[in-house]
């Protein structure tokens, strides 16, 4: 046998396993699942499966995906049961068109000890999640920012003594910072911008009623700005659509998130404004016990 003839056996049989391969994957990839999957919001997102942001007139759609695919699968009957593996990414779509723009893997299902994964809140430009552990990212170009190793690097007294369970960790709707309790039974709380952690007292003291009214006014501007923001990239999309830079597709899908989330901004508002209500009245209560404490009644009468 020469080597030529040798060499194209070689070659035919490569072939023919990739080709086996290839027809598995497709007969297998049908099994495939794939999902957004959310959690709690931040303090001025409203969707449980995405956060929105608006940066330099670009609007953006953050989301977590879970993917899981099929390597094995066995029928009985009319019931399928199948093996995948499971991988996790941050993704983002085009506020406008809903297009998606990027995907960036977070961790494989190996690599997270300890569930659920999602979304736990927004802190200006930045998404932050629970996957395995806390993490943040940049929704714009799905660039990692934090995790526990950057935590700890800040904080070197907290070296060792993340819990990785979502549990310990509490997202502050009105601060937009995290709260969390380590594992020496210190509870800290996180500045989400310079990553600092700082201990918390163990008898804090109860913010006043004027200190609710100024955090409920500042979450309430903010809400209207985004409110603003959705009704201005909802006359962008009319206007792609009108223009024919839009599919109808495109623009029901479009037109649908938007208006939902404005719909949702809109409770959020009113609910809002009721807190900030009983706030003021609270507050009011509370000035008028203080002037009868410094401007007693007499009792005695002449």
């Amino acid at each position: 046998m020469t080597k030529r003839i040798a060499l194209r056996i070689v070659l035919l049989v490569a072939l023919l396993i990739i080709g086996f391969v290839l027809l598995l994957r497709s007969c297998l990839s049908k099994y495939d699942e794939r999902a957004a999957i959310g959690g709690g919001g931040g303090a001025s997102q409203t969707a449980s499966q995405f956060l929105v942001f608006e940066k330099e007139g670009k609007g953006v759609i953050f989301s977590l995906i879970k993917y899981d695919k099929t390597v094995s699968y066995s029928q009985r009957g009319g019931s399928i049961n199948k093996s995948v593996n499971t991988t996790y990414y941050a993704q983002s779509n085009d506020l406008a068109t809903a297009a998606k723009i990027a995907l960036q893997k977070i961790k494989n299902h190996g690599q997270i000890k300890s569930y659920p994964v999602e979304i736990i809140g927004a802190s200006g430009n930045t998404a932050w999640l629970f996957a395995g552990e806390l993490m943040a990212y940049d929704p714009f170009t799905l660039t990692k920012i934090a995790d526990a190793a950057s935590i700890e690097e800040k904080n070197p007294s907290l070296k060792d003594k993340l819990i990785h369970e979502r549990r310990y960790y509490s997202f502050d709707n009105i601060t937009q910072q995290i709260n969390f309790t380590a594992a020496d039974g210190g509870k800290y709380h996180l500045n989400t911008t310079t990553l600092i952690a700082t201990v918390l007292d163990d008898n804090p003291i109860v913010n006043t009623a004027t200190v609710r009214i100024k955090e409920l006014d500042k979450l309430t501007k903010q809400l209207r700005e985004d409110r603003k923001l959705l009704y201005d990239r909802l006359r962008e999309s009319n206007r792609l659509y009108r223009e024919k830079q839009l599919n109808l597709n495109q623009y029901k899908d479009s037109s649908s998130f938007l208006e939902s989330e404005t719909k949702k901004l809109d409770k959020q508002l009113d609910s809002l404004d009721m807190l900030a209500w009983e706030a003021r009245k609270h507050n009011e209560a509370n000035d008028t016990a203080e002037n009868r404490k410094d401007y007693p009644e007499s009792r005695h009468r002449f």
